[in-house]
């Protein structure tokens, strides 16, 4: 049987700029959040790409104090307290640039509470909050991509063993390649029970905001999937 290789279009073209704004990525573990923001930042010239795991993984690869505090949370795929993960999410997003730049969060906000810290704070220093991108997953697609997928040391680049397999089994950036232990099967239950009974509820609250914009993710279109978030973003006015 072929594989299939999922790629975004590699073509050289002209990024453009996109309205000035804070929008999420939102879905289940496994839905393509950073993948998809890959093909944004390839695209959009204005992006400044905010990604909580991302943040902690490289507090964790250095040492750092809140590596250390959070490193066996993460492993045990539980989610880090509210009031550390905001204030992470503060040191990036920075107000004297919010008229210049849009704000791509990824992996923040998990809980209602995280969320209502996060419009408070939004509101404090008038960020334009203007979508809610829903990467709509179903839970055995997820658990098929988290099971094969393996991360980057050095970029945190993700491939799939099945679809998007390394070359020479090393990332292009000649960074060492290794499965998260959030993403062994032990991982991943727990990871998606959490999404269930914790993260899942922030769907339903940012839904009344009227915000919420869903994107179905469950093929292996990449480039229609990015197409789709660039003419939401693109009409954010």
């Amino acid at each position: 049987m072929n594989r299939r290789i999922v790629s975004f279009e590699t073509e050289s073209v002209e990024k453009i700029v996109i309205p000035n704004q804070v929008f999420l990525l939102f879905g289940m573990p496994g839905a393509g959040k950073g993948t998809l923001t890959k093909g944004l930042l390839d695209s959009v010239k204005n992006i400044k790409h905010i990604s909580t795991g991302d943040i902690f993984r490289q507090h964790i690869k250095t040492g750092t104090e809140l590596g250390k505090q959070v490193k066996s949370i993460i492993d045990s795929g539980s989610l880090v307290p509210d009031e550390v993960t905001l204030d992470v999410v503060a040191t990036e997003l920075l107000p004297q640039n919010h008229d210049l730049l849009a704000y791509a969060l990824d992996g923040f906000p998990r809980t209602v509470n995280q969320a209502k810290l996060l419009l408070n704070y939004l509101d404090r220093y008038k960020f334009p909050f203007k979508n809610v991108l829903y990467l709509k997953i179903d839970e055995d697609t997820a658990i098929s991509r988290l099971s094969d997928r393996l991360t980057c040391r050095s970029c945190s680049a993700s491939y799939s063993t099945t679809f998007n397999p390394p070359e020479n089994g090393a990332c292009k950036c000649g960074g060492e390649l290794y499965q998260r232990a959030d993403d062994t099967p032990e991982g991943i239950y727990k990871r998606l029970n959490v999404y269930k009974y914790e993260t899942a509820p922030v769907l339903q609250f940012l839904e009344k905001m009227e915000l919420l914009k869903t994107i179905d993710c469950n093929g292996d279109n990449l480039e229609e999937r990015k197409q789709q978030a660039l003419q939401i973003l693109n009409s954010s006015d």
